[in-house]
């Protein structure tokens, strides 16, 4: 008899320890199924949309910009329009490349490749050189301008990751990321 009722107490325990499993394993599994599923809604949304509306409509889904962004955006817009309209020097190709030395951590790796020119003193690319681990990264694309002395003002190479990041700071306009943003636009990089 008392055996019995050990079985039994078992049964109970076992019964009640798997409805606890399960009324809390469900709700878990429920959130990060939702979790997982908003992070990539929110990757796709950035993905491209028709090249003439706004870049922060298609970003975001509005067109408001607040006021503290709104007020860098008349120079930020000139920032653009000079990059643009800036010539390059004949020895660009030279110069990304040094400027690649004072910034990478295994100089003598790099390998830069598929350069080009879009518009005014905008270099894009692409670039493959040993990380910290001493491992090649793989061909990541760059972006890179000039200012009107020819010298290197900005020059960054993109990871996936860096990219997605990008596309998320970029806006509202005026946002301090924005000018790259739309410069990395014009390399095909979206």
């Amino acid at each position: 008899m008392r055996l019995e009722k050990h079985h039994h107490f078992m049964e109970v325990s076992m019964k009640t320890l798997l409805r606890r499993v399960v009324l809390v394993a469900i709700p878990v599994t429920c959130l990060i199924i939702v979790a997982c599923s908003h992070s990539q809604s929110q990757e796709t949304s950035v993905a491209r949309g028709p090249s003439d509306a706004p870049l922060c409509e298609q970003l975001s889904g509005h067109n408001a910009i607040p006021t503290f962004y709104a007020e860098k955006l008349p120079e930020q817009r000139q920032q653009i329009a000079r990059v643009r309209q800036a010539s390059l020097p004949a020895d660009y190709a030279q110069r990304i490349d040094t400027a690649f030395v004072a910034i990478l951590k295994d100089t003598d790796s790099r390998k830069i490749s598929s350069m080009f020119t879009p518009a005014g003193s905008v270099v894009c690319g692409m670039i493959n050189a040993r990380n910290s681990f001493g491992g090649y990264t793989g061909p990541q694309p760059f972006m890179g301008y000039f200012d009107p002395q020819g010298q290197v003002t900005f020059l960054q190479s993109y990871s996936s990751q860096e990219l997605v990041k990008l596309r998320r700071m970029a806006c509202p306009p005026g946002n301090f990321r924005y000018v790259e943003y739309v410069l990395m636009r014009s390399c095909g990089l979206d």
